[in-house]
């Protein structure tokens, strides 16, 4: 990767090289002519992805930004769900979202105020009558609606997130509702918030 640029490379599909070779021989017609040349045309695609070693064909987007950091962010994820289209404005808060994390630490996260994202919706599973859910789920309904599972603070710390206070704060809250050491669980939710943040779950507020 060139120094100074972001990556986010998104896999949606996998397809074998029979199933390939295959769509772009339909593609081009070929299956409506003469059978005997569709199979050399065939043949030929095999022999090729042989040749080279391929196995299967993957299917998505390569998006690169040059974003001039000494430390560049490379994201390669697969993600076969449904997506909102068109995408445009996804991929520019996707890369918004590195750049504000780049120049945030932890402790600058847990000075920061955040704000659960508007099309966020939270979504419990457990047995019925159970005091507790099993898990917990946030779920957006736009963009590339990403799902993620929270444990109990984590949960607590989204949905109380409106921008007022400051991830600090609300985490000593928190602490002190669940009879938690502050000290500790500051220690070990910004790498949950980073996560929270880089997927677009939570939105950084001022």
């Amino acid at each position: 990767m060139p120094r100074g640029c972001d990556a986010w490379i998104v896999q949606r599909e996998v397809q074998d090289i029979t199933q390939y070779a295959e769509l772009w021989l339909r593609d081009a017609g070929d299956h409506r002519g003469d059978e005997a040349e569709y199979r050399a045309r065939y043949d030929a695609w095999l022999d090729e992805f042989e040749a080279r070693k391929v196995k299967a064909v993957g299917f998505g987007w390569i998006t690169l930004r040059k974003s001039g950091s000494a430390a560049a962010s490379i994201t390669v994820e697969e993600w076969p769900h449904p997506v909102e289209q068109p995408l445009g404005e996804t991929v520019r808060a996707h890369f918004d979202r590195l750049d504000y994390l780049r120049t945030h630490d932890d402790a600058a996260l847990l000075e920061a105020r955040f704000a659960l994202a508007a099309e966020v919706v939270q979504e419990q599973v457990g047995l019925p009558g159970a005091e507790d859910p099993e898990h917990v789920v946030l779920r957006q309904n736009r963009g590339m609606r990403r799902a993620t599972r929270v444990d109990t603070i984590g949960a607590g710390f989204a949905g109380v997130c409106d921008g007022t206070m400051s991830a600090g704060r609300i985490l000593d809250a928190i602490a002190q509702l669940l009879g938690e050491d502050p000290v500790l669980l500051r220690d070990r939710t910004p790498a949950q918030i980073r996560l929270l943040v880089e997927q677009g779950f939570l939105e950084p507020v001022g």
